[in-house]
């Protein structure tokens, strides 16, 4: 349970770790951003050979931090929390839904709660603050028979020291706190609460609903979230309910079995058929404890130009802390597919589902080869998927995958971009006017099916537009 919350006030010559706030110009849209941390009691589970949940040890204490962006003026908020587990995949606290959707939420006055998922982070939250970032500690509370590399989902990301499995019931209980008036939130009225998260921190979405999801539904206690929203998700590295437990994984553990409110997951095509999607892959269901849609979105890869470079662009954190997150292929286009804005549209459908029982569409997955290779159109491009106009009207094939660079580079999640000759370009589109006129045409189609929202139709055709530029169309 949690029994303290500490405001930290932020000051210029004593900032938290990758404030969002001169990043997304926050003030300037009449947002705010605090750091909070907290402090509780949790306790250590262990699969009970049922399919559930035991404690092993309970009340271990922990501090962990919080990260909240909300209306300045909270009487114009939505009533939406969205709460985001941090991404430790880089070994450091990264936002990734913040970063795809933060359009979203700010037009929208919604809240946004981002938290830290694992304790592999303090060590770069304190390289960039050592005295800030003190008082964090995810002490494992048993002795660990196990070296480092051989704990958790991630080799080398789990510290005998620590106890991932800490997380758990520090997120249901931040839950709680959300809707029962927590004092971070000032006076914000709580009307729906969301938990989202990326990649990784995905997976950990796959574990908490099936046991605690579950067992909340189980023992007739009122869901602690109203949806969830999952994107870029990789079942082969769904968690254990604890550190140890994960060398002995049973088998189903990447799949989702209960929700008990509306999960909407969204795949970039880095892992629509790769990481073991396909294998756990569910079809749409609405059944009332699996209420469940998957999406491709096609073109689209883990990491690309915007949640990479972009969006981090001017940042001293990253420096300061050693993480660059760069693009390591060798061909020269990183992906640069704007699927932030099928994020933006995806949860848009998920609200709609959650507040006012609108389905989301009905679309069909990017079909694959018998080696889980997607099957593409004649530009080489995937087929079917969540589709925007960018796929729609190319000017590019999108390759789901860039040749390494250097022989220790990974690039399985980082696509590449190879630019149609200019001749074809002329062939397929004529000129860049008649290019735009086509863009506009798709973009529509895209809005009529809520794969791109009406808010951010223009955007997204000057994005299509500019690169047909940058690839010789004029």
């Amino acid at each position: 349970m949690i029994n303290r919350i500490i405001h930290k006030e932020r000051a210029p010559e004593f900032d938290m770790f990758m404030s969002a706030n001169e990043l997304c110009k926050l003030e300037q849209q009449g947002y705010l951003e605090e750091e909070y941390f907290f402090s509780g009691t949790a306790n250590v589970y262990g699969e009970n050979g049922k399919g559930g949940a035991q404690i092993l040890f309970a009340d271990a204490p922990y501090t962990n931090r919080l990260v909240v962006r909300r209306p300045q003026n909270a009487h114009l908020s939505s009533g939406r929390v969205i709460v985001e587990i941090l991404n430790s995949s880089s070994y450091m606290d990264i936002d990734r839904v913040w970063i795809l959707a933060h359009r979203h939420l700010l037009r929208n006055n919604d809240v946004y709660i981002g938290v830290t998922s694992k304790p592999i982070t303090m060590k770069t939250l304190r390289k960039f603050n050592k005295e800030r970032y003190a008082p964090l500690s995810w002490n494992n509370p048993r002795a660990c028979p196990y070296p480092a590399e051989a704990l958790g989902n991630f080799k080398g990301a789990s510290n005998p020291e620590t106890e991932d499995g800490l997380f758990w019931d520090m997120l249901s209980d931040l839950a709680a706190e959300i809707r029962h008036g927590a004092a971070f939130l000032a006076d914000v009225p709580v009307k729906q609460v969301y938990l989202a998260g990326w990649s990784q921190s995905a997976g950990y979405m796959v574990t908490y609903t099936n046991y605690f999801a579950k067992s909340h539904h189980d023992e007739s206690r009122s869901p602690l979230f109203d949806g969830y929203f999952a994107a870029g998700a990789a079942p082969m590295v769904v968690p254990a309910l604890n550190q140890c437990e994960y060398t002995d994984l049973i088998e189903g553990q990447g799949r989702i079995a209960f929700a008990g409110t509306p999960y909407l997951l969204m795949q970039t095509e880095s892992e629509n058929a790769k990481l073991g999607t396909f294998e756990n892959r569910l079809p749409f269901s609405d059944n009332p404890l699996l209420q469940c849609r998957y999406y491709d979105i096609s073109g689209s890869t883990h990491d690309s130009v915007e949640s990479m470079t972009n969006y981090y662009r001017g940042s001293l954190d990253m420096q300061k802390t050693g993480c660059y997150l760069t693009y390591p292929g060798k061909e020269p286009n990183a992906n640069d597919f704007p699927y932030y804005f099928a994020i933006c549209a995806g949860l848009q459908c998920l609200y709609l589902w959650v507040e006012k029982n609108i389905l989301p569409p009905d679309v069909e997955p990017i079909p694959v080869d018998e080696h889980l290779n997607n099957l593409t159109d004649n530009f080489g491009n995937a087929q079917k998927g969540w589709r925007l106009p960018e796929i729609d009207v190319p000017v590019c094939q999108y390759r789901p995958h860039a040749s390494s660079l250097h022989p220790n580079d990974s690039t399985m999640l980082y696509g590449c971009e190879i630019p149609f000759e200019q001749n074809h370009l002329r062939e397929l589109y004529g000129t860049l006017s008649n290019y735009r006129r086509l863009v506009e045409q798709t973009a529509d189609k895209a809005v009529q099916n809520l794969f791109l929202l009406p808010q951010d139709r223009e955007e997204c055709i000057a994005h299509s537009v500019a690169k047909a530029a940058k690839y010789g169309l004029s």
